[in-house]
């Protein structure tokens, strides 16, 4: 039985080849294979336990922030409970995976709709507008001004006439066209 509390048997190997390893307490130095001691060998440093407030300076982040990492990965939080610097490292990587993977999506959802508008799949709403205006707009002015450029040549006689029936004609198409829903 080791003095460490493992079970090995440490009797010296007769191949040169291997390392060895003393233990610290004046014994003989005891071979193992390729330089590393047997599991159990060293003695197992205690467990240091810590408030979150410690264990947040020593770690170098905002308590607030460990606090709510410890939370969210399962740990009971009360006042003065001490915890062991893993369960914080540990909480805090998991907060950050998460951070890292919301980060990766909004990455990618980014490049696929940069990738969309590449590839004119998507086109942004500000162009489509100023193309509709830029190609409407003189069909709408034509529409406005043609009961009072057509009235005298529709009806010599009787301008006004024609143009009171030509505007009528030109208010019931522009009502049709606002209230057309393309199919």
């Amino acid at each position: 039985m080791s003095p460490y509390g493992g079970t090995h048997d440490l009797t010296p190997l007769s191949t040169p080849h291997r390392a060895e390893v003393s233990d610290g307490l004046g014994s003989q130095p005891k071979p193992t294979p390729c330089g590393r001691p047997p599991s159990g060998y060293y003695p197992t440093m205690p467990t240091i336990r810590l408030t979150l407030h410690r264990a947040a300076q020593e770690l170098d982040v905002d308590r607030k922030t460990l606090v709510t990492a410890v939370r969210q990965s399962g740990i009971d939080v009360q006042p003065r409970k001490r915890y062991t610097l893993l369960e914080c490292h540990l909480a805090l990587a998991t907060d950050l995976r998460k951070e890292r993977t919301r980060l990766m999506r909004a990455k990618v959802r980014i490049a696929e709709l940069k990738a969309a508008k590449m590839e004119d799949s998507v086109i942004p709403k500000e162009e489509v507008v100023e193309f509709i205006t830029r190609t409407f707009a003189p069909v709408r002015e034509g529409l406005l001004a043609m009961p009072g450029r057509l009235a005298g040549l529709v009806n010599p006689a009787d301008p006004a006439h024609a143009r009171r029936i030509l505007e009528q004609y030109r208010d019931d198409e522009l009502k049709r066209l606002k209230t057309h829903k393309p199919s």
